[in-house]
């Protein structure tokens, strides 16, 4: 059984591992090793959902610092006059490219396709070897920033995070806190 050294173990190369280790790529100097049961990245865009394409513009998928699509408005078929969505092929190849051309070239980031997870920082490959993965701790590259206190709150508006915008120019909403029932509206009530 071999030990490796990491900064993150990320289960699984679908949509939300590889957003999270582009987001790791781009905000920190940490190395991530990626263990994937299937062969390529896209998750169950490879087997269950081969068939279907994505519900929303193509342009509001992936990750962060690759665009998917070409953001361009469909002349034909039943979307026609709207956003072009991706089909599950086209998501799968982008996963590939992102890991090939991004992830792999940079150094940090170790993929191992055709592995099973077995818990406890554990996973055993296809040719049936264990391997055990260290996870060490690791400095932010960039220094947060300080900012006031805010009152405390259950959810935190993600429009209050210094401007910061997506790739299409737009600030990220959430939804505004939920406040705990008003006791003396509960006295009255009884």
């Amino acid at each position: 059984m071999s030990s490796i050294d990491t900064d993150y173990l990320v289960v699984g190369a679908g949509a939300m591992g590889m957003a999270f280790v582009d987001m790791l790529l781009s905000d920190t100097d940490a190395t991530v090793i990626i263990v994937d049961a299937g062969h390529q990245p896209g998750g169950h865009r490879n087997n269950t959902y081969p068939f279907v394409r994505l519900h929303q513009p193509s342009a509001y998928y992936g990750v962060n610092s690759r665009p998917l699509g070409t953001d361009s408005i469909d002349e034909t078929g039943f979307n026609r006059g709207f956003y072009e969505l991706a089909t599950s092929s086209e998501i799968t190849a982008y996963y590939e490219q992102l890991k090939s051309q991004h992830f792999l070239p940079s150094g940090r980031v170790t993929y191992v396709p055709v592995a099973t997870y077995l818990g406890h920082n554990r996973f055993r490959t296809l040719d049936g070897s264990e391997h055990t993965v260290r996870v060490r701790r690791f400095r932010r590259r960039r220094r947060r920033t300080q900012r006031p206190a805010a009152p405390r709150r259950r959810t935190i508006a993600l429009h209050d995070r210094g401007g910061r915008q997506d790739r299409h120019g737009h600030r990220p909403v959430a939804a505004a806190p939920r406040r705990p029932p008003n006791p003396r509206a509960l006295d009255h009530a009884a």
